[in-house]
């Protein structure tokens, strides 16, 4: 599988941070859930817990 950086940009106007792997941007995310929605949807994340500060 390719590896691919993943960005999560400072909080915008809305307080979204936008989203992006590799070149592909994924959306905004407003919250943790958001976050690993969006990581999970592109094959980037596992379901492993954000909030365990454990990394794949």
């Amino acid at each position: 599988m390719a590896e691919h950086r993943v960005i999560v940009f400072p909080p915008g106007e809305g307080g979204g941070r936008r989203i992006q792997v590799g070149s592909q941007t994924l959306g905004t995310a407003y919250s943790l859930h958001d976050l690993s929605v969006f990581l999970e949807r592109a094959g980037a994340w596992r379901g492993q817990n954000l909030l365990s500060g454990k990394c794949p």
